[in-house]
C-alpha cells in the first residue's frame, strides 16, 4: 500500500519540480552572496580573506593559500616518514638521486627534501603553482598512479602499500580529514612542478673553460681605479615630461607588495611595517669611574702583595739578540778588531785624565794554563812585571789585588789580559761531560707605582658591574610599570572605538623617559614611525650589532644588526628586553622597547601616487645623469687623471687594490667568495663591478652602483697582477673549490631569472609580500 506522502508527491510533481527549479537557480546566483552575508556578522566575509596572488590561473585567497601549505605539509612529513621507516628496517631507499644510508639519523632524514621541495612557506607553495601550470602547457602528465609509483619505489624492501593509510594517520593534523587520494593528488601535483622546475635548471651545472677563467678573474684580478661620483637626484629637476596616469599604474602594479629599499633600484610602494622605539644608552665608564674612587690603596697594596705570590705583573726580559750589534750582552767576536776608543779613554801617546767615576769591576775570568802573558810593546821596558814568571793561573789571582797600574807606564796597545776577547769564550764542553746548567736569575716585578691604577681598576670591576645592573633594573622596573598603565589605557581606548563597554582608566600620560636617563646615569633617545631602512639612519639603528649565536654554532659567521633584532611581530609596547644589547662602541649598551608600531599593508594607487611620480622622474633622472658621466668619460679618454677633466677634483676617489670577488673567512662558514666592498664607493653591485672589469687599464667608463642613485666615472689606473700571471695561476689551479662555489652563485643567480621570467610570464601580481616563513 502506498503512502500518504507518496501519492501526495504523485499528485503534486509538476509544481513541486518546478519550485525546486527556481530555488536551485536562485541558490546558484545568489549562494555566494548570503554565505557571505551570513559570515560578514562574524568575519566580515571574504574581507577577512583577501586575494594574496593574481596569476593566469586565476585568484589565489589567503585561505585557500594556506590549505595547500598544509596539504604540500602533510605530504612532505609523510614522504619523510615513509623514508625513516624504511631506512630503519634496514632498507636504503633513493632519494633525489642519493641513496640514504642505513645509519643516517631520523632527525636528518625529517629535514630533507624528500623528492619534493620540504619547504612549505607561501613563496614556495605560489612558485610550485607557476611550475604545475608550466608543465601543463608543456604536456607533463604526472597522475595519482605515477605518485603511487613513486611511492613504491620508497617503499622497497619491506613497507608494504596497506601500512600507507595508518602512517598518514600519524603526519596529518589533529581534527583534520585527508584521504589518501587527497594525498596521491597533492605529491603529483608537487612532483610535476619538480620535474618542471628541474628541466629549468638544465644546461645551468656545466660550466665551459671560458667561464672558468672568468670566475678566475673575479678572484684574483685586482684593479686600481679613479671615480667621480654623479648623483641622480639633481637630475629629476631637469625631468620636464609627466607621466600619464596608465605609466603610473604600470609602476604601481610592479612594485605595489615590494617594500621600500633605498639599496636597491627597483621602487616599491608597499607600505612596510612601522615601529617607533625608545632606548637608554647605557656606558659603562662612569659606571667604573665611580666604582675605581670606592677602592682605598691599602685595598690595592693587599692585591699587589697577592698578585706577586701568583706570578703577577713581572717584567719581561728579552734573550739577548745575537744578530743586534748594539745588544751589549752580545759575545765578542776574537776575530774582529776592538771596538773603538770612548770620549775620555787615553789614546796612543796621551795620559789618561782621571775621572770621579767608580771603576768598573773586573770579571774573574779563568784563562787558559798554556796562554803566555802579553809583551810589552817595541821600545819599553823588558822588565818583567812582579809576579809574570808564575804560572798564568797564579797571575790571574795576583791580579785581583795588584794595585792599579800608571797607564803611561803601559803600551799604548796593550789589553789587560782578562779584558781579551780570547778570555771571554766560554769553556767548551769535553765528550762524555755534562755542562752544568746556570740558575735561572730570581724574577723582576714591576713596582706598584706603576701597576696601581691597573689594579684598582681590576677591583672596581665588579663593583661598576653590580652598580650598572641594580641601575638598569630599577630603569627596566619603571618601564614596565608605566607599560602596564599604558597598555591598560590603551584597552579600554580600542574598546570604546570598537562599541565595546570596557573598564575606565586613567590616561599615565607620557614617559619621562628623560629623568629616567638621569636618575640612573644614563642618556636617551627616540625615533618616530620608521620601517627596517629607515631605523638606518638612526644613532641605535648605526651602533647596535650582535653575533648571531645560533648561526655561528651551524657554522655560519652572520651579524644581526638593530633591524634585525627589533622588527619581530609580537612584542608589545613599553616592555623593554630584559637585557640590553651590545653595540660596536666598546662597553656601551643599549636598552630599547617599542612606543607605536603601524602594521603593514596594501596601498592605494592615490595613496602613494606622490612616490609613484617620483619614482618615474628617478628613472628618466638616471638616464640624464648616465649620460652625463658618459661625456665625462669621454672627456677623460686623453686625460691623465679624472681630476683634470671634472668638476670638483676633490671628489675624486682613488681606490686600493680590489678584486671583483673576495673569499671568505673560513673560520665562519664555508669561505664562500662573496663580492667585494671597495672603501669609497657606495653600494658598489653587480652592474659595478661588470662595468669596472670590463675595461682595461687607462681605459674610462661609467658605473652605476646598485641602488642607481649614483653612477661613478671610473677610469683604470693599473692592475695586478698581469694577464700573463693570472693564465699561470688559472693553469695551476683550473677548476678549484672557490671557482666552483663561484659557478654555484652564478647559477643561482640565473634561476633566480628565470624564475622572475616565469612570474611574468604567468602574469603574476601579489597583492601583498609572500612570506617566507613556514607558516605552520
Amino acid at each position: 500500500m502506498a503512502s500518504r506522502h507518496l501519492n501526495f508527491l504523485r499528485k503534486y510533481q509538476k509544481p513541486i519540480l518546478a519550485i525546486l527549479g527556481v530555488v536551485c537557480m536562485i541558490t546558484f546566483v545568489l549562494g555566494p552572496f548570503i554565505l557571505d552575508l551570513v559570515s560578514s556578522g562574524s568575519r566580515g566575509g571574504r574581507n577577512n580573506d583577501p586575494v594574496v596572488v593574481t596569476w593566469v590561473g586565476g585568484k589565489v585567497r589567503g585561505s585557500e593559500l594556506h590549505l595547500k601549505q598544509t596539504t604540500h605539509r602533510i605530504g612532505v612529513n609523510f614522504l619523510r616518514l615513509l623514508i625513516a621507516t624504511v631506512v630503519e628496517r634496514g632498507g636504503s631507499p633513493v632519494v633525489n638521486g642519493q641513496a640514504i644510508l642505513k645509519d643516517t639519523p631520523p632527525v636528518q632524514i625529517m629535514r630533507m627534501d624528500p623528492g619534493i621541495p620540504g619547504d612549505s612557506s607561501e613563496f614556495t607553495i605560489v612558485r610550485t603553482m607557476l611550475l604545475a601550470k608550466k608543465a601543463d602547457e608543456m604536456g607533463i602528465v604526472v597522475d595519482r598512479q605515477s605518485a603511487r609509483d613513486f611511492l613504491q619505489a620508497l617503499s622497497i624492501p619491506d613497507v608494504a602499500e596497506e601500512e600507507w593509510p595508518t602512517m598518514l594517520a600519524r603526519v596529518a593534523p589533529e581534527g583534520m580529514s585527508i584521504s589518501f587520494d587527497q594525498l596521491l593528488d597533492q605529491i603529483a601535483f608537487d612532483l610535476k612542478a619538480d620535474h618542471m622546475r628541474v628541466l629549468s635548471q638544465a644546461g645551468l651545472f656545466g660550466v665551459p673553460p671560458g667561464q672558468i677563467w672568468e670566475y678566475h678573474n673575479r678572484l684574483n684580478r685586482r684593479f686600481v681605479i679613479e671615480a667621480y661620483p654623479v648623483a641622480v637626484a639633481p637630475f629629476a629637476a631637469q625631468v620636464q615630461q609627466e607621466p600619464t596616469d596608465a605609466e603610473l599604474r604600470v609602476l604601481f602594479d610592479k612594485g605595489k607588495s615590494r617594500d621600500p629599499d633605498p639599496s636597491l633600484a627597483e621602487p616599491g610602494f608597499h607600505l612596510p611595517h612601522k615601529v617607533a622605539f625608545q632606548w637608554l644608552r647605557i656606558d659603562f665608564a662612569p659606571f667604573l669611574e665611580a666604582a675605581m674612587k670606592q677602592i682605598t690603596d691599602e685595598q690595592v697594596a693587599k692585591q699587589y702583595e697577592l698578585d706577586i705570590t701568583q706570578g703577577k705583573h713581572n717584567v719581561l726580559e728579552l734573550p739577548p739578540d745575537p744578530t743586534n750589534p748594539a745588544d751589549s750582552t752580545k759575545p765578542t767576536d776574537p776575530t774582529k778588531p776592538a771596538d773603538p776608543a770612548k770620549p775620555g779613554d787615553a789614546k796612543p801617546g796621551e795620559e789618561k785624565k782621571p775621572t770621579e767615576e767608580k771603576p768598573a769591576e773586573k770579571p774573574t775570568v779563568e784563562k787558559p794554563a798554556e796562554k803566555p802573558a802579553e809583551k810589552p810593546a817595541e821600545g819599553e821596558t823588558d822588565k818583567k812585571p812582579c809576579g809574570q814568571d808564575q804560572p798564568a793561573t797564579e797571575a790571574a789571582k795576583s791580579e785581583e789585588t795588584k794595585p792599579a797600574e800608571d797607564p803611561a807606564t803601559k803600551p799604548a796597545d796593550a789589553t789587560p789580559a782578562e779584558a781579551k776577547p780570547a778570555d771571554t769564550k766560554p769553556e767548551e764542553a769535553k765528550p762524555g761531560e755534562t755542562k752544568p746548567v746556570a740558575a735561572a736569575p730570581p724574577p723582576k716585578f714591576k713596582p706598584l707605582a706603576e701597576v696601581k691604577e691597573e689594579i684598582r681598576k681590576e677591583l672596581a670591576q665588579p663593583i661598576a658591574q653590580d652598580a650598572m645592573k641594580a641601575a638598569v633594573d630599577q630603569a627596566i622596573a619603571e618601564i614596565n610599570s608605566f607599560g602596564r598603565k599604558y597598555r591598560r589605557w590603551k584597552d579600554a581606548q580600542d574598546a570604546v572605538k570598537a562599541g565595546v563597554k570596557a573598564t575606565k582608566a586613567e590616561d599615565p600620560g607620557p614617559l619621562d623617559l628623560e629623568a629616567i636617563a638621569a636618575r640612573h646615569g644614563f642618556k636617551s633617545g627616540s625615533t618616530k614611525l620608521v620601517d627596517r631602512h629607515e631605523i638606518g639612519n638612526s644613532e641605535i639603528g648605526q651602533k647596535v650589532m650582535e653575533f648571531d649565536m645560533q648561526a655561528i654554532r651551524q657554522g655560519r659567521f652572520r651579524q644581526l644588526s638593530f633591524a634585525d633584532l627589533a622588527y619581530g611581530r609580537g612584542d608589545v609596547l613599553y616592555s623593554p628586553n630584559p637585557q640590553p644589547v651590545s653595540s660596536t662602541d666598546l662597553d656601551v649598551s643599549y636598552l630599547f622597547w617599542r612606543t607605536d608600531e603601524q602594521e603593514a599593508k596594501d596601498p592605494q594607487f592615490e595613496e602613494v601616487k606622490k612616490q609613484l611620480l617620483e619614482a618615474w622622474k628617478f628613472a628618466r633622472a638616471f638616464d640624464l645623469a648616465k649620460a652625463d658621466a658618459q661625456k665625462l668619460a669621454d672627456k677623460a679618454k686623453s686625460a691623465m687623471s679624472l681630476k683634470e677633466v671634472v668638476a670638483d677634483p676633490t671628489k675624486v676617489i682613488t681606490t686600493i687594490p680590489f678584486s671583483w670577488l673576495t673569499t671568505g673567512s673560513l673560520a665562519f662558514g664555508s669561505g664562500a667568495p662573496s663580492r667585494s666592498t671597495i672603501p669609497g664607493i657606495e653600494l658598489a653591485g653587480t652592474d659595478f663591478m661588470e662595468a669596472v672589469f670590463s675595461l682595461k687599464p687607462g681605459e674610462t667608463g661609467v658605473a652605476p652602483n646598485e641602488s642607481r642613485r649614483t653612477v661613478y666615472v671610473v677610469r683604470v689606473v693599473s692592475q695586478e697582477p698581469t694577464d700573463d700571471v693570472l693564465k699561470e695561476q688559472f693553469l695551476e689551479s683550473g677548476l678549484n673549490m672557490q671557482v666552483i662555489n663561484v659557478a654555484q652563485d652564478e647559477m643561482m643567480r640565473t634561476q633566480r631569472e628565470l624564475f622572475e621570467g616565469l612570474d611574468k610570464e604567468m602574469g603574476l601580481v601579489c597583492e601583498r609580500p609572500l612570506l617566507d616563513s613556514q607558516g605552520e
